[in-house]
């Protein structure tokens, strides 16, 4: 009597505000050296002066860093369906969206957990309360297309002897 129309059953809907950032950086750095010499040298043969020497010395010394940081920011809204309501009350829901343009056709697929006491007023859920979260977003564009063209060069030229 008291519920409202909170989504509770398989086949109800939520709404998923998507707010998911990432950020993640590493660094390092080493160093290493080494150092040789060696010496060597002969005396006069039967009174002559030959007297030749010989020296070597060597010394190598690498320094390396790096540094790599990435960050990552995806906003939207997506609705999902309930598919299945777990004994514990906390509902698993799946969703996928489709969005196409003359540039080419985005997919945005959001699945996970969602506990029935973070569903705000009219459904809505934040991606970041949602357990076991899995979002999505691939598109078919013309620039995808190049990073996998460019993906398959690296792998041939990674096999290819010239």
């Amino acid at each position: 009597m008291f519920d409202g129309r909170r989504a509770s059953l398989v086949g109800d809907t939520l709404t998923i505000n998507i707010v998911e950032n990432t950020a993640a950086s590493k660094s390092g750095a080493g160093s290493t050296s080494k150092k040789g010499s060696a010496s060597s040298s002969f005396a006069g043969i039967s009174g002559n002066t030959f007297d030749p020497s010989f020296n070597i010395s060597n010394a190598n010394k690498n320094d390396t860093a790096a540094s790599n940081t990435v960050s990552n920011t995806f906003n939207g809204y997506i609705t999902v369906s309930v598919i299945d309501v777990r004994p514990n009350g906390h509902l698993v829901v799946s969703g996928e969206k489709q969005v196409a343009s003359d540039m080419g056709i985005e997919f945005v697929r959001f699945s996970g957990v969602v506990n029935p006491d973070m569903i705000a007023t009219g459904n809505n859920v934040s991606s970041n309360t949602v357990s076991d979260a899995r979002v999505e977003y691939r598109t078919n564009a013309t620039l995808d297309m190049a990073n996998i063209a460019s993906t398959l060069t690296r792998f041939f030229y990674s096999i290819s002897p010239f």
